[in-house]
């Protein structure tokens, strides 16, 4: 098992360039046992990404990254 560190909240950029964030990190010791993509924008501009981890003790957790590479557009983690 090797420790793991996952982002929570969304992110966005701004016009200006900058980021607008609220992502905070979630860590465990676990393992991924999969993951899946899938493209839901023009020219594969946005998606989806799930990973599936099981942890120490376990657990089953799901990390969902709902992606976006448009400029005032969050992803949400």
């Amino acid at each position: 098992m090797e420790e793991i560190e996952l982002q929570i909240g969304q992110i966005r950029t701004l016009q200006s360039g900058q980021t607008d964030e609220t992502l905070r990190p979630v860590k465990f010791k676990g393992e991924v046992l999969g993951s899946r993509e899938t493209y839901t924008g023009d020219n594969d501009t946005r998606g989806i990404t799930d990973t599936l981890y099981k942890t120490e003790d376990g657990r089953l957790i799901v990390h969902t990254e709902d992606w976006s590479r448009w400029q005032g557009e969050p992803s949400y983690y």
